[in-house]
């Protein structure tokens, strides 16, 4: 009862509040010439002027010109590269005249006269010839006519699936005027804001078109199609319909959109909800994808009724159509081929716009997250509590449990939003949508909104929480809310000033990260004093949860509020934490001794590391991190928020120099790449040396966005190789395409079995990679004076690589040149592999070899296969497998097999490669004689993939494991090892 007083309060209060918005009548007759991918339209537009100000003219959008050349769209798309597996979708540069879209209006008139226009780019702007006055209505008139482009983004003819037309955007649109004025924005992006009306609409097409769209059709008697069958559940499968045309009749009330949708070939299904008529529009070839979305659809709708409040319509169309997923009154269009999950959650989140966008229909260019973050916020409530159950449950069983990490934690969903936060790309939620830094940032107001959201609710408590929302929707149906809106909704069910809670998260990029120091609980009169110390490492303030553990293993819950603000269920009250510190510290009396205490056990805080969010009262424990501990477990798969992972595992090897050697291995990290670390101990039965592998990596934020640290000290098959080192990766946006990672790293290597290979370098390097063209280019240079070392010398080398499809060939094209000046160690000196002794110690089999024969390198038949370029030892003029430069080319066509559609073998294939190269000491002493040549042929076996994939990925852990056998057809080589004729040499990697 409570809970409906406030909302009937807050609702009269509001009656004064909402004072005015405009208001539309649309009345639209089209023809569509489907051949041609056009249509001549008539509108007639009733705009009445509520605001207090008088317009002396009007703006309308022209969407469909954003598709052409040189449009906003065009250069936005152009310079941030957007890419998508439709490259026209985003590429108009080169699009052909047919593809583009174009609105061209003849003529636009007011209250019958004719009145005069501009357009730029998507924006109609018209003068006219008598003011509109406060409280007055005008009536214009327009006629155009509108190719529609072939699809693009939204919108247009012949999507990837086939669907024939997609129409959204597709007429003229009066421009919304508010309270800020008018919203004439160009069309860039995606997401639009309109007046509030009605709508009255003819669409005259062929008659074996069926068409489904906003509203409610009103001749059902005369175009059929199954919706002569509306008042009962029916699936209607499209038959030859006839020739001619037929005119569909849609009418819609109180929308600020129309969009329909048309095809030849859609199967028409009917069922209802109460007095909802659910319409379904999928093709043919897609029936066996939607067999579920009926009840789905009733499910979705009955869990929002009940979380938010009624849907207002009538009707509600689920369309097979658009790309990927988007919303529109009354109408859904989702792309149909889908696994089950997927067009479950797509299904999901687009009914669940029809009441953040569709009812509630906020201004989506400037404050976009207020319906994507809302409507990512309800989707994951419906689909944790009605549609996906099954995933409340591990899956795993046998191994796959032990070698598969599951959890259901809540922070899944929000996982966009911390990476962005975590690695630095976040950006305020008050950012215009087209004006992001680019396209991957703009997901930020999926998620980043769905997490404010979980933060306001653990703020403020399910119960308060839950009636601010449906206060909201109640008090802004059918209206044009903003943030402040909102925030009004939620002061008034909770009596909380929110001021400083939207600010932080919707203005700013401040993050949230407490650390809980210390706690003590000690017998006294009454029972136990408990303490607890606490610091806020971020700079946004939240109320925390702490769950408290008995000494006997039972819990109870503490709240530290902010505000002077108590949620309901929380056993003891602390005091307040004043906002302006950094730490905070009480103490209270429990009935029981408090062995343990952690912050928001619950992982709705978006507590960006929680490694320090336990605290025991035992000293041991509590100088550690909050760690989660298996055997086997590949937690780098999906490593967990609540805690540090590390898993245990025993390590058997054999080599010739060492015999048996037994050991084990723990790594493990956090998430977000931090933290990352090994530890392997190893004891060798016949040389009775005891190895180690120690490794530490994590980022270093003060160094600057995606900086890391790195830390070695390796005793491992003969080579003690201690090194500390930095590297930053630049790029442009967290999931770019084109990185850049630059480093420097110092190096002490001992070989244990060749001293004389003893060197102390420093390498400064420089990655590039592009995997849209699947480019790489590394360059390296290792240098050192004898003021450390016993080698003074240089050595520079650039390696590129390119990979990429040729009739589904993969083509791959391998550069390589080393250039060394100076006493060159060993370690360093190439071979026409393009290997050195320095890349076999970075792999586990060779260095098996390598420790059986220390000098294998100078026989044929083994090398690198990831860097070589040919699997003969090539020489020098004078002999020498081993020189101090080398220039190297080769081509290699992979995946003979696997390009041929017929055959589906993954493990096994079959290449061909060519390769030419020199290895030389003194440039001066070269020549085309030294050249080396190689043609021939690979097979190569992926063994691994012969197994079940959870025994692969315990064995992987996480690398992969490729045998190769080389072919080599022709050879012209230097080397005085006799090669010719076929021969073959295997190569192993890991």
């Amino acid at each position: 009862m409570k809970k409906f007083l406030i909302i009937i309060l807050f609702i009269a209060n509001y009656h004064f509040i909402i004072a005015w918005q405009q208001r539309v009548t649309y009345k639209m007759d089209i023809t569509l010439d489907a051949l041609e991918h056009q249509y001549k339209g008539t509108q007639k537009l009733t705009y009445t002027n509520n605001s207090s100000d008088t317009l002396n003219k009007v703006f309308y959008h022209l969407y469909y010109n954003a598709f052409q050349k040189g449009s906003m769209m065009s250069i936005y798309n152009k310079e941030h590269l957007l890419e998508d597996n439709n490259k026209s979708i985003s590429d108009f540069e080169n699009i052909p005249k047919d593809e583009a879209g174009l609105v061209s209006v003849d003529s636009l008139k007011q209250n019958g006269k004719l009145i005069s226009f501009t357009i730029v780019g998507t924006i109609l702007e018209a003068k006219l010839n008598t003011p509109l006055l406060p409280g007055d209505s005008t009536f214009l008139e327009m006629e155009w006519i509108t190719i529609i482009p072939k699809f693009k983004r939204r919108a247009g003819w012949m999507n990837s699936e086939g669907v024939e037309f997609s129409m959204a955007q597709w007429y003229p649109k009066l421009a919304e005027y508010d309270y800020s004025g008018w919203h004439n924005e160009e069309y860039i992006r995606g997401e639009f804001y309109g007046v509030w009306g009605d709508f009255d609409v003819t669409i005259k097409l062929p008659s074996d078109f069926i068409v489904g769209s906003t509203g409610a059709i009103q001749n059902p008697e005369e175009v059929k199609c199954g919706y002569e069958f509306s008042n009962k559940d029916t699936i209607l499968i499209p038959k030859d319909k006839g020739k001619g045309f037929k005119t569909w009749h849609f009418k819609a009330e109180n929308v600020h959109d129309f969009a329909w949708v048309a095809d030849r070939e859609y199967i028409h299904q009917i069922s209802h909800l109460n007095n909802v008529v659910i319409h379904l529009l999928y093709k043919k070839n897609a029936r066996d994808f939607w067999f579920k979305v009926s009840d789905w659809t009733k499910k979705i709708l009955s869990f929002y009724n009940n979380l938010l409040g009624k849907y207002e319509y009538n009707q509600i169309t689920i369309s097979m159509a658009g790309d990927r997923g988007m919303e529109y009154p009354q109408l859904v269009m989702i792309t149909g081929f889908r696994p089950e999950k997927s067009l479950a959650g797509v299904l999901a989140h687009e009914i669940g716009h029809q009441w953040f966008y569709g009812m509630v229909g906020n201004n989506e260019t400037q404050e976009a997250w207020l319906d994507e973050g809302f409507t990512n916020f309800i989707s994951t409530e419906v689909k944790s509590k009605s549609l996906m159950l099954t995933d409340t449950t591990n899956p795993y069983t046998g191994f796959d449990k032990i070698v598969y990490n599951w959890d259901n934690e809540p922070w899944r969903d929000l996982q966009g939003y911390y990476n962005l936060s975590e690695f630095g790309f976040d950006e305020p939620l008050s950012t215009y949508h087209d004006k992001f830094k680019n396209n991957s940032n703009s997901e930020i107001v999926y998620s980043k909104g769905e997490t404010v959201l979980r933060q306001l609710r653990y703020f403020l408590g399910d119960n308060v929480f839950w009636t601010g929302m449906k206060l909201y929707v109640t008090s802004w149906k059918f209206h044009h809310p903003t943030l402040r809106d909102f925030e009004l909704c939620m002061e008034n069910a909770s009596g909380v000033k929110l001021d400083d809670f939207f600010n932080n998260w919707i203005g700013t990029t401040k993050k949230c990260d407490y650390s809980l120091n210390n706690l003590q609980s000690n017998k006294t009169i009454g029972g136990f004093l408990t303490s607890i110390e606490i610091s806020k490492n971020g700079e946004i303030s939240m109320p925390l949860d702490i769950l408290l553990t008995y000494s006997d293993g039972s819990t109870s819950s503490a709240l530290v509020p902010l505000e002077n603000y108590y949620k309901d269920n929380i056993y003891f009250r602390l005091p307040p934490w004043r906002s302006v510190s950094k730490e905070y510290q009480t103490k209270f009396i429990t009935p029981k001794e408090v062995v343990k205490a952690e912050i928001d056990h619950s992982l709705m805080l978006a507590d960006l590391d929680r490694t320090n969010n336990v605290a025991t009262t035992d000293l041991i424990s509590n100088l550690l991190p909050n760690v989660q501990t298996a055997i086997y477990k590949r937690w780098d798969l999906k490593r967990p928020l609540s805690s540090y992972s590390i898993r245990f595992r025993p390590s058997l090897w054999y080599s010739d120099f060492d015999g048996v050697q037994i050991g084990f291995i723990a790594d493990g990290g956090y998430v977000f790449n931090k933290y990352n670390s090994k530890i392997g101990l190893y004891y060798n039965f016949k040389s009775n040396r005891i190895d180690y592998d120690l490794q530490y990596s994590t980022r270093v934020n003060e160094l600057g966005r995606d900086a890391k640290l790195n830390l070695g000290l390796t005793n491992y098959f003969g080579n003690q190789i201690w090194d500390i080192g930095f590297d930053k990766i630049i790029r442009e946006e967290l999931n770019s395409k084109s990185i850049n990672t630059i480093g420097i790293k110092a190096t002490r290597n001992y070989n244990l079995i060749l001293e004389n290979d003893n060197v102390n370098y420093i390498t400064l390097y420089h990655k590039f990679s592009n995997s849209s063209n699947k480019l790489s280019i590394k360059t390296t240079s290792k240098f050192f004076s004898s003021f450390l070392s016993q080698n003074s010398f240089l050595q520079w080398t650039i390696d590129v690589k390119l990979n990429f499809l040729i009739n589904k060939f993969q083509l791959e094209g391998n550069f390589f040149t080393g250039v060394s000046t100076g006493d060159l160690p060993n370690l360093f000196k190439f071979n026409l592999a393009g290997s050195r002794e320095l890349e076999i110690q970075d792999n586990v089999v060779h260095n098996l070899v390598k420790n059986i024969n220390p000098k294998f390198m100078q026989s044929i038949g083994l090398i690198l296969p990831q860097q070589g370029f040919m699997p003969s030892l090539g020489s020098d003029s004078t002999g020498n497998n081993f020189a101090d430069n080398i220039i190297g080319c080769k081509i290699t066509l992979n995946d003979l097999l696997k390009s041929n559609a017929i055959t589906k073998i993954k493990w096994f294939d079959f290449g061909l490669y060519s390769g030419l190269g020199v290895v030389f000491n003194n440039f001066k002493s070269v020549s085309i004689n030294d050249i080396n040549f190689e043609i021939g042929a690979t097979a190569y076996l992926k063994p691994l993939l012969l197994l079940p994939n959870v025994i692969e990925d315990a064995i992987n852990s996480p690398n992969d494991i490729k045998l190769m056998i080389w072919f080599p057809a022709y050879t012209i080589s230097r080397t005085n090892t006799n090669i010719s004729g076929i021969k073959f040499g295997v190569s192993i990697s890991n």
